[in-house]
């Protein structure tokens, strides 16, 4: 009874958090987003990284985010400028990493991740001029599906978990913030001007 109290209380606390949140993203829009990026962000993968590597990066061999490692290495190194062949295949190590990422969870046998690899990059290649790759790549796959996505998941997979009313009222509140975003269109004078 008392853990079902405390999961109840964790469910209240993150539902306020997301009102907060998103009261501020209707006030302060711009400053909610730098904070968000500059600071949340980073915080959020320190605190992470030691509970995945306890987790074994929910891959399923013991050294396969060695592989990932090196891959957000080369992508860090484009996306910084600090090499111009890295940066212009940033976009497709980004969908390898991600689809990789997914392929080692899923398959145990190092004889499928290394076919699915090579399937993967292989795809890379094929899409690697068309428009909406990039977008997905680049813009898509690290923001809506890895962050937006991916949140919602995890508050539905805690809600069936603990079968908590406030966890699955988590949910409908998470969904309809993200909803009244869609329809709200902000007023051109609040948006902060920036000479260029």
């Amino acid at each position: 009874m008392i853990a079902i109290k405390s999961v109840e209380r964790i469910d209240a606390a993150h539902i306020l958090l997301m009102l907060v949140s998103f009261a501020l993203a209707f006030i302060l829009p711009f400053e909610l987003f730098l904070f968000s990026y500059s600071v949340l962000g980073p915080l959020h993968y320190l605190t992470e990284i030691g509970w995945l590597h306890k987790k074994g990066y929910f891959t399923t061999s013991k050294y396969d985010y060695i592989f990932l490692a090196v891959l957000a290495g080369l992508i860090t190194l484009g996306f910084l400028g600090l090499s111009d062949s890295l940066n212009s295949v940033s976009n497709g190590l980004v969908y390898l990493a991600f689809l990789m990422a997914l392929a080692m969870v899923v398959f145990k046998d190092n004889t499928l991740k290394v076919i699915c690899g090579i399937l993967i990059l292989f795809s890379t290649i094929l899409f690697s001029k068309n428009t909406f790759y990039d977008y997905f790549s680049a813009i898509y796959l690290p923001t809506i599906i890895h962050v937006f996505i991916f949140t919602g998941l995890f508050i539905l997979y805690g809600a069936l978990k603990n079968k908590s009313r406030l966890g699955f009222l988590s949910i409908l509140v998470f969904a309809a913030c993200a909803m009244s975003f869609i329809s709200f269109q902000p007023n051109q004078n609040q948006l902060p001007r920036y000479s260029t």
